[in-house]
């Protein structure tokens, strides 16, 4: 075993394409859906947050059973990932009772226990704020960050929201702009804790646009073989109508929707709070935006956050994480 593998970012930006491809090789078993366990579980002080009433591993077992079809709405899908059943039957057949968040989080990840696995690993994009405490416990690991242009992740993420049978919070234009900024705010004290030589940033565009040149990088900053499947990979999990289409390999479509589809005044307001992440990764700036901005006391929680972040990254996420995780 090399050790782990990680996939972060913000929300939207191909988290979940890049775990496809890499998931690909024998050599790499990514945990089948996103586990949310330190949205979940972490309590600051590192304690484990659970109701009072789960006591042992059943309670525990029916805990997870009732909780994580709120949380993660592919435990509701059935598709090829892992069922919620299959995992509550787990817990119960080892009697498991997490001692603190890692625990849940590497009883989940070493399910899978083939003999040519090198990497085990996990997607779930908000744990970058809790990089800190994953690495303190999984090591030696590598870290696979993705991004997106930000004007193209607000349009997908705003067209989700409006999916009626997700039933999610409506789009919050503040909330994005804070979570896209501090997210990748974050991406050099990851780099200064394991090394920049265990961090790979992968842009969405260049994943749809040059996937075999991407995904060769990956496989070459992993250390493992490129597979001629990595490259049929079909659209799976898009906002929009296409979403599992098995004929539009690395779909473009969704690049540049935002150009035609988006209102003027939010393209302006992205592109000025997220002036300094668009110039860090090349995404130009449009002349499509009328000028709109944020308002004072907008501008005045977004500067809290970007210094909060800096700080104490999963206190501040702990804090302001989506209220469906409160226990």
């Amino acid at each position: 075993m090399k050790g782990y593998v990680f996939i972060f970012g913000a929300g939207r930006t191909g988290t979940t394409l890049a775990t496809r491809i890499i998931e690909k090789s024998p050599k790499v078993y990514i945990y089948k859906q996103e586990s949310h366990a330190y949205l979940v579980f972490w309590k600051f002080g590192n304690k484990l947050q659970i109701p009072t009433n789960v006591k042992n591993y059943e309670d525990f077992a029916d805990y997870v059973l009732q909780k994580f079809p709120e949380i993660n709405f592919g435990w509701k899908q059935e598709n090829e990932y892992i069922k919620l059943e299959d995992l509550v039957a787990e817990i119960r057949k080892q009697a498991f009772f997490p001692k603190n968040t890692a625990d849940f989080l590497n009883f989940l990840i070493r399910q899978e226990q083939s003999p040519e696995i090198e990497y085990f690993g996990e997607k779930t994009p908000a744990h970058i704020y809790y990089y800190n405490e994953i690495l303190n416990h999984f090591n030696p690991a590598k870290i696979i960050i993705t991004i997106r242009d930000p004007r193209a992740t607000a349009y997908s993420e705003l067209i989700k929201k409006n999916i009626k049978a997700l039933g999610l919070a409506p789009f919050n234009l503040l909330t994005f702009i804070a979570r896209y900024n501090t997210a990748y705010y974050l991406v050099d004290k990851i780099k200064k804790k394991i090394g920049s030589d265990n961090v790979l940033v992968v842009k969405y565009e260049d994943m749809v646009v040059q996937p075999e040149i991407t995904i060769q990088n990956m496989c070459n900053f992993l250390g493992i073989e490129f597979q001629a499947d990595m490259l049929q990979m079909g659209v799976f999990n898009s906002s929009f109508g296409d979403k599992f289409q098995k004929d539009k390999n690395f779909n473009t479509e969704n690049i540049d929707r935002w150009k035609d589809e988006m209102d003027k005044s939010m393209i302006s307001t992205i592109e000025i709070n997220c002036n300094e992440i668009m110039q860090q990764y090349n995404y130009e700036k449009s002349n499509l935006g009328d000028g709109s901005d944020l308002n004072f006391t907008s501008k005045l929680k977004l500067f809290v956050a970007k210094y909060f972040v800096r700080t104490a990254p999963s206190l501040f996420h702990y804090i302001n994480k989506n209220k469906k995780y409160r226990i």
